[in-house]
């Protein structure tokens, strides 16, 4: 995935409804509690909530969404790679 790109559409979609909306789906997607998602990003989980329901919007929003699709990327290789006896 072309990170930069990424980066740069979302600043397009930069509204605070835009960025919750999708902190939340990728959340959700990849089975993760708020508790759980706040620790791998570093924040604690009442500023996850926060960012969830748009009262708060991430002051690195570029940082957040290339692990939040990393995440979604490392998840979703693990769960469709093919497993080898014996391992």
């Amino acid at each position: 995935m072309d990170y930069t790109f990424r980066i740069v559409n979302s600043m397009k979609d930069n509204t605070v409804e835009n960025i919750s909306s999708e902190i939340k789906q990728k959340r959700i997607s990849l089975g993760l509690t708020q508790g759980q998602l706040a620790k791998i990003l570093g924040v604690s989980p009442n500023t996850l909530a926060r960012w969830e329901r748009g009262e708060l919007k991430p002051r690195s929003i570029g940082a957040i969404l290339i692990t939040l699709d990393k995440l979604h990327e490392n998840f979703t290789i693990q769960k469709f790679s093919p497993t080898i006896a014996g391992e």
